[in-house]
């Protein structure tokens, strides 16, 4: 399951510091390589990565357990009842959003963020970071 897993997934984080804008049309995202990255951003990707690490943990952690124990149905509904909540949780302890997305969407709730989308449709296989000068976006393939 670990290979069906990691199969067109990709985890969406953003992270925040500062002011933030709250008008989306007006945002301009623009790539930031790591070696490249301010203090802040650093700090901001450090936190993006640690919530990717929860997230995927306890994600795959329910899958197995599902798997382990009933069918494969059972874990598709860790993937559609169970997958949001986790996404939450782990949003909550690590300050940033985070979500699920893929370039082959099975549930429109994972649609990507305006600014991941052509990245997702590209299927990048490499975590590729942005910025909007506030907020560090981060697209983290697994």
């Amino acid at each position: 399951m670990k290979n069906v897993l990691a199969i067109g997934m990709t985890l969406a984080v953003l992270t925040s510091v500062g002011c933030q804008k709250t008008d989306q049309d007006e945002t301009t995202w623009k790539t930031v390589a790591p070696d490249r990255m301010s203090d802040d951003q650093a700090a901001q990707r450090d936190r993006a990565l640690a919530a990717k690490d929860a997230m995927a943990t306890r994600l795959k952690g329910r899958l197995m357990e599902a798997l382990g124990s009933d069918t494969a149905a059972a874990a598709i509904v860790v993937c559609s009842e169970e997958a949001p909540q986790i996404a939450a949780d782990v949003s909550q302890e690590h300050g940033v959003s985070i979500g699920r997305t893929s370039f082959r969407l099975r549930n429109p709730k994972n649609a990507p963020p305006d600014w991941a989308t052509q990245f997702v449709a590209d299927r990048t296989s490499e975590p590729i970071y942005l910025s909007d000068g506030h907020k560090l976006g981060a697209l983290l393939p697994i």
